[in-house]
């Protein structure tokens, strides 16, 4: 993570020891994330600016919550107690199929980085294994869950929004089992699975716990803070220019030896549209470049003209 900055992360970055959420880390998602989100909805919908926002009575969730500023009218209900498993959406298929998507998508990557001679082994994937690389499986992964799902989330809370959804459809756990034993963990079966899925993302907090969580709002610890104004990496303008022109030789080479011009053609102009904006960087800093030169020159230039001797005649 050193060096990369964490506002351009595809999830929402935020850190704690004990890997709980705090009131201040949760209301900070409430007012800086969740409410610009639902209005940028409802604009985008033309709907009126007003959101409904369902939690749990989980001791991170601040009870004044709609009491805050926000650029949206947005209402909280807490769920009644001990319910929250039987009608809260989330937990009515949402995470269950997300976390399906992202045991596929990480076993698949540990086959094709592990099946074959010369590559590593499972060790050693799992030790390269970063949190880079789970933020793009969590992000992918998290956009597979579809709108059907979403929808049928809802069914015991509001039975005609999801009446013709399905909140059940997902990865078929046999095929993640398959992955699983394909890679070598031959011992996983699909109960194994199965209680994986269905594990609650949180767990209950003791009263020991509880005290920790609070002191940890009034004494936060720097060692797990997140900073954006450390060392950013920086893309060089030669790398720039190297890397793209590689690319466009790369993607050269395909053309030439590919028989399926189509095929080729295709995939040319994906990667250079995925590459523009590495172009329109590119591009931008030239012109920064040139620009300044051509100060510079008219600078230069405007000095020497004030420091030649004047010819006076007599």
């Amino acid at each position: 993570m050193k060096g990369i900055s964490k506002s351009t992360l595809l999830v929402i970055w935020e850190s704690n020891k004990k890997s709980w959420i705090t009131m201040n880390i949760f209301q900070n998602w409430f007012t800086e994330h969740f409410c610009p989100s639902v209005k940028r909805y409802c604009e985008s919908k033309q709907l009126e600016p007003k959101g409904l926002l369902l939690i749990d009575n989980a001791p991170s969730h601040p009870t004044q919550l709609s009491d805050l500023a926000t650029c949206i009218s947005v209402e909280v209900v807490f769920l009644p107690p001990n319910t929250t498993s039987l009608i809260q959406p989330m937990d009515q298929g949402v995470i269950s199929n997300f976390k399906a998507y992202y045991l596929r998508r990480t076993f698949r990557q540990l086959i094709d980085k592990t099946d074959g001679e010369g590559k590593q082994s499972i060790r050693d994937f799992w030790k390269n294994y970063n949190i880079i690389d789970a933020v793009e499986n969590i992000q992918l992964s998290w956009n597979e869950v579809t709108e059907k799902c979403l929808k049928g989330v809802w069914k015991n809370v509001w039975p005609d929004l999801s009446k013709d959804a399905d909140s059940t459809t997902r990865v078929d756990v046999n095929e993640i089992v398959e992955l699983a034993n394909k890679a070598g963990l031959d011992n996983i079966n699909t109960q194994d699975i199965e209680e994986l899925l269905q594990v609650p993302i949180g767990e209950s907090l003791s009263n020991d716990d509880l005290k920790e969580l609070v002191e940890q709002q009034v004494h936060k610890d720097d060692e797990f803070s997140v900073s954006e104004d450390e060392e950013q990496k920086e893309l060089a303008t030669n790398f720039l220019k190297t890397s793209l022109t590689t690319i466009v030789d790369i993607m050269d080479q395909f053309i030439q030896n590919d028989s399926n011009f189509d095929r080729s053609s295709k995939a040319r102009r994906s990667v250079m549209d995925a590459m523009s904006c590495y172009q329109q960087l590119l591009t931008e800093r030239n012109r920064k470049r040139q620009t300044t030169l051509d100060d510079f020159l008219t600078k230069k230039q405007k000095v020497s003209n004030e420091e030649e001797p004047s010819s006076s005649q007599t």
